[in-house]
């Protein structure tokens, strides 16, 4: 079993491939799926002039399908699935679905472009692993916290990542769909906003991320979160 680069309160990430990592984990030790994977585009953000990174695995040739069906592994049956920027669940053993809007304030983009993109989709689904099921249309769709489709919540400007999430973002999506204590998993960690808001939501958390520079920053924000959570306690 790979040791993760990073543990602490039940917050675990890992530095790798999430194709070879998932299969290594204990099935079903999730309650919830959250992830924002690559988008193939080689995309690179531009901030104040300067052109950020190429993120790993955005040259297009990552199969998505096949990275989720593993992360699906990982999670219990009928339990929730959030995925950024994905159009449909096809091909995955997932039955209902919804499209939410993620409105992120004002639009940034190309100064040529006509509309400035201003929102982003998140698919939510349930998992059901059973094609029976499946073809019952069996899975409820409703959360904890029933809300409308359009999240409002301002987006994040980061020179580290170019499609970093908001951590308040992650929080209500995570607060919707789990219960404190239980395992939320996002197997394209990125700059670790869903460890950071599973740690503020009292929730445990599975993250893996290939970027080794991404990963360290991760850790120590988590580490900074963890210790202003048990100073409150102390007081």
């Amino acid at each position: 079993m790979t040791a993760p680069f990073y543990t602490r309160n039940g917050v675990e990430l890992y530095n790798g491939d999430c194709r070879e990592i998932l299969p290594l984990l204990p099935r079903a030790a999730a309650h919830l799926l959250i992830t924002d994977p690559p988008y193939g585009t080689s995309y690179r953000n531009k901030l104040r002039g300067d052109y950020l990174d190429l993120m790993d695995n955005d040259a297009g040739d990552l199969d998505i399908v096949s990275a989720l069906s593993a992360a699906l592994r990982i999670l219990r049956n009928f339990r929730h699935v959030y995925c950024f920027g994905l159009r449909d669940f096809e091909g995955l053993p997932i039955g209902p679905s919804a499209e939410l809007i993620w409105d992120k304030g004002p639009g940034t983009g190309p100064l040529g472009s006509t509309w400035a993109p201003a929102h982003e989709i998140i698919l939510f689904g349930v998992y059901l692993s059973s094609g029976a099921h499946r073809e019952r249309g069996s899975g409820k769709l409703t959360a904890r916290m029933r809300q409308g489709s359009v999240i409002r919540c301002s987006r994040v400007m980061s020179r580290t990542h170019p499609t970093q999430k908001p951590v308040k973002l992650l929080r209500q999506l995570i607060e919707s769909s789990s219960n404190i204590g239980e395992v939320v998993l996002d197997p394209f960690a990125g700059s670790g906003s869903t460890l950071k808001a599973a740690a503020l939501e009292g929730r445990r958390a599975i993250g893996i991320e290939t970027n080794i520079d991404m990963c360290k920053r991760t850790a120590r924000q988590l580490d900074g979160i963890f210790n202003i959570l048990e100073q409150l306690k102390v007081k």
